[in-house]
């Protein structure tokens, strides 16, 4: 997918994607922006799938991995609770749920992941950041700032670490259709001041693999969304859409709206 006209933070780990209400729109937007860009050389010059028939064909015996590792040690009691749901539906459809293990260096890749983001921001945002730093938020200034502290060493290092985990994650990709986790360990949180953890989306952007997050529940007491994701392997959208608009089609969450607040 095109990233032309998108302020970069990190060229090498940033990309794009739809948000929709369904996975029948998802896959009607993939068909428009999916495909070779001549404004962005990092498009990929190969066909594009039909998405949009994909959905309807059958997901029976199709093969979704769940990491095995401390994955799943710190996940909020109630996204545990809608996860576990969520994968008797997919065995409702026919779908094999069978365990599988992430990379050894995945938190050797995650601290990659971080460097390499902190230092291409820094990089892009070299010329802009000093005589318009007020108008940068705090979190934001203090990734910058950071970022100019990583050296070329670290900074080709962390490359290499998050080059040799794309690796293995792929190869064990090709072994299922998709990987399947929670989309976060906690609930949307209430509030503009954080935008939820991305412990779990992490692995996957930096390994440049699609993914697609469903909802799949809400919290009982303040009704914020939960939600699952779907990891398939390099150009492997196809598997996201037929699982995600199956998995659609005997639950109802994407129907449903969230409470909202009023923020003054």
């Amino acid at each position: 997918m095109s990233r032309a006209g998108a302020i970069p933070c990190s060229w090498s780990l940033d990309h794009a994607g739809a948000i929709t209400r369904t996975v029948e729109d998802t896959a009607l937007v993939l068909q428009v922006i999916a495909g070779d860009d001549p404004l962005d050389s990092t498009t990929l010059q190969t066909p594009v799938p039909d998405y949009t028939g994909s959905l309807m064909n059958d997901v029976k015996n199709m093969v979704i991995g769940i990491p095995d590792t401390q994955f799943f040690n710190e996940v909020d009691p109630e996204i545990a609770l809608a996860f576990n749901q969520s994968l008797l539906d997919f065995q409702e459809l026919g779908v094999r749920i069978v365990s599988v293990s992430l990379p050894k260096n995945l938190e050797d890749a995650n601290q990659a992941h971080r460097i390499v983001m902190k230092a291409e921001a820094a990089c892009y945002h070299q010329d802009h950041y000093p005589k318009n730093h007020t108008l940068y938020n705090p979190q934001l200034r203090q990734e910058l700032e950071l970022g100019q502290l990583v050296s070329a060493v670290d900074y080709l290092r962390a490359q290499h670490i998050r080059a040799a985990f794309r690796n293995e994650l792929v190869d064990l990709l090709e072994g299922v259709d998709a990987i399947i986790t929670p989309a976060t360990p906690t609930p949307a949180p209430q509030g503009l001041s954080y935008t939820g953890s991305p412990a779990f989306n992490i692995p996957f952007t930096n390994a440049g693999v699609p993914s697609l997050t469903l909802p799949n529940g809400f919290t009982e007491t303040t009704r914020l969304p939960l939600g699952l994701q779907l990891v398939a392997r390099p150009l492997g959208e196809e598997r996201l859409i037929k699982l995600g608009h199956a998995y659609q089609s005997i639950t109802d969450w994407h129907k449903e709206r969230p409470r909202l607040a009023f923020i003054k």
